[in-house]
């Protein structure tokens, strides 16, 4: 039989477990270098003219290093670019003309043509359609592995939100058009 009152005697006592959840729609900062300008015939001027040398290798590593990143950043600046997403979907990946599409139907939004605004939304989104429709076809056809399977179900079926976004669901497998 089980003693049940408030005394010190007997502590009461839980543990809660916390997770902490990155809050969506909140925009990353990612740094990268821009090789825009980039000139390998002055990077490497640039690195004959200031190697040195000395006789202690650890030294002559830093030196290096040293030289190096001042160079770089000469030629190949960091830069700083907030992004919404950190990673893109994988069926985006295939072709690069959804993202021109996207472009240029944001484009059109901004310039307040609405006619051919609509008509580049229509159309991208009928390139997203297909892209993501032979993109699972594909994955299901080429990966027989259950965990690669039901990681693309879990984002068929948008389990991770509340949302659900516009995604065909192939009805034949073996079709890819």
């Amino acid at each position: 039989m089980a003693n049940y009152c408030i005394s010190d005697h007997f502590p009461v006592l839980f543990t809660r477990t916390l997770k902490t959840k990155q809050v969506k729609g909140c925009h990353e900062h990612i740094k990268y270098r821009s090789f825009k300008h980039f000139n390998e015939e002055k990077i490497r001027e640039d690195l004959l003219n200031s190697i040195g040398q000395t006789e202690e290798p650890e030294k002559g590593l830093c030196m290096f290093f040293d030289i190096l990143n001042k160079i770089l950043n000469k030629h190949a600046s960091v830069k700083e670019e907030r992004v919404k997403y950190d990673k893109q979907p994988e069926w985006l990946h295939v072709t690069n003309e959804i993202k021109k599409s996207m472009f240029k139907r944001d484009e059109l939004h901004k310039k307040k043509m609405f006619n051919d605004y609509k008509i580049q939304r229509n159309k991208t989104v009928s390139m997203i359609r297909k892209s993501k429709k032979n993109f699972y076809n594909r994955s299901i056809l080429e990966n027989k592995m259950p965990k690669f399977l039901w990681k693309n179900l879990k984002c068929i079926s948008n389990a991770d939100s509340n949302t659900a976004n516009d995604i065909v669901i192939p009805h034949c497998i073996g079709n890819s058009d």
